[in-house]
């Protein structure tokens, strides 16, 4: 009977030692997630990713402003959009192939609308906007 009652203790002691296995393992990953997974702030970056311009694109003023090429125009609508701390650069053709120098350190954002004309005529424009987080 005492054997019994050891071999019993000893169960009981491997199931201990298995949970605070589990407890360690537990902190462990915990610990980690916290310091090594980079840390994404829970700013507005994912808002203003949505598209800047999604929300300028049924604005008529926009659409004559892209239309007639003037990029002061659409960048001042763009910056009404964006949050202060964003910088903003806009290009406007017809070229699809058109990129212009950015030399920015950082993430670069970038949203594009292809605007096929006003109601009476065809005048293919892209208005590409690229913005980032002043640094």
């Amino acid at each position: 009977m005492v054997r019994s009652k050891t071999f019993r203790n000893m169960g009981s002691k491997k199931g201990y030692v298995r949970t605070l296995e589990v407890v360690i393992a537990i902190v462990l990953t915990l610990i980690f997630l916290m310091f090594l997974v980079p840390r994404v702030s829970p700013d507005d970056r994912q808002s203003v990713k949505a598209g800047v311009l999604a929300a300028l694109e049924q604005n008529q003023d926009f659409r004559d402003c892209a239309l007639a090429r003037n990029v002061s125009c659409v960048e001042s609508m763009a910056e009404d959009v964006l949050p202060e701390r964003y910088s903003l650069k806009v290009n406007i053709s017809s070229d699809p192939e058109e990129q212009p120098g950015i030399d920015v350190q950082g993430d670069i954002y970038s949203d594009s609308l292809f605007i096929a004309g006003s109601d009476t005529s065809y005048n293919a424009t892209i208005v590409r906007l690229w913005y980032w987080l002043n640094q």
